[in-house]
């Protein structure tokens, strides 16, 4: 009987579904011919859907797993609990694992951080406390604007009656950010159409009246 010759040995395999003996094609680098199993298409479809029975490297159960899994994986498991339990898993996931503790990744330590640059005000528009306020206008006012009477959906906006920009520059004015008495609903176009719409409202100063509320008064020019 001819022997082989122990150069061609490594580009023999057998295949794991039909046990048919497989050469490595010329076109192949030596990492695609790791990986490869089957000698054939119709054996690599076999291959991936195929289940065998194996035994829990913890618990010794014996449980089914797709056949192209098994090159994958060094150590096989039925469940997390016994991969959990399995202390060269364990020992490797706490290796490449970095603790989490809250805040490591907020600010300046984040990877994204550009500087601080999110304005104030998104800031503060996006908040809990700014929908909550919005919803309660809405609310109070029957998601109706108080000028037209539009009540169309996707159509109706929260204004503050007190600018938004006046609000937040003066600290003295913070208890008005979420207060509901300082909040109107209008629809977009009567919200356009108001005197401190966009940079309309520095043309207004904060002032206090004879009722001890403030109000708006406009500067003359």
């Amino acid at each position: 009987m001819k022997q082989q010759n122990p150069q061609n040995i490594s580009n023999i395999k057998t295949c794991l579904i039909c046990k048919t003996n497989f050469t490595k094609p010329d076109n192949y680098s030596p990492v695609r011919w790791e990986q490869r199993v089957n000698c054939s298409i119709d054996c690599q479809r076999i291959s991936s859907t195929k289940k065998v029975l194996i035994n829990c490297e913890t618990c010794k159960k014996e449980y089914s797993m797709h056949n192209f899994r098994l090159k994958i994986y060094e150590k096989h498991f039925c469940s997390r609990d016994c991969k959990n339990k399995d202390e060269h898993s364990l020992n490797l996931f706490l290796k490449n694992t970095k603790p989490f503790t809250k805040g490591s990744t907020a600010g300046e330590k984040n990877s994204q951080w550009k500087g601080g640059i999110t304005p104030i005000n998104r800031k503060i528009r996006t908040s809990l406390e700014y929908k909550i306020w919005r919803k309660s206008v809405f609310e109070r006012d029957n998601y109706t604007c108080v000028n037209c009477g539009d009540s169309k959906g996707g159509n109706l906006e929260a204004d503050h009656i007190i600018p938004f920009c006046k609000i937040y520059r003066e600290n003295s004015l913070q208890t008005l950010l979420f207060n509901i008495s300082n909040g109107r609903t209008l629809c977009k176009d009567c919200h356009r159409r108001t005197d401190t719409w966009g940079r309309n409202a520095e043309n207004f100063q904060v002032i206090q009246n004879d009722k001890n509320k403030l109000q708006l008064q406009e500067l003359h020019s």
